[in-house]
């Protein structure tokens, strides 16, 4: 399996897991899941994960290092989009019933 490969296979994880989520240009995606808090941030640089716990205790995971844009998909409420502009690459994941970007 290839880097992006887990990178989707992971944010596909989060978001099976996430009981609330938010997205937003300057916040990333923001989700809520048992206990913790997780947020993706995507830009020109690459593509992190912050996972924090409720103890304040966090970690920073560098998941890409080439350009990223992630954003809502459009008309629609319950999907995100993954996009790779160099490679061309658009990955549109499906957000659990009851969440909205």
């Amino acid at each position: 399996i290839g880097v992006r490969d887990r990178a989707f296979q992971l944010l596909n994880l989060d978001l099976a897991r996430a009981r609330r989520a938010a997205l937003s240009p300057e916040d990333g995606l923001t989700l809520s899941a048992r206990g913790q808090t997780i947020v993706w941030q995507a830009d020109l640089s690459g593509l992190t994960r912050r996972i924090a716990w409720p103890d304040g205790g966090s970690l920073l995971q560098t998941i890409l290092t080439e350009p990223v844009e992630l954003i809502a998909k459009p008309r629609t409420e319950r999907g995100v989009k993954l996009v790779l502009p160099d490679a061309d690459v658009r990955t549109v994941f499906s957000l659990p019933r009851g969440l909205a970007p």
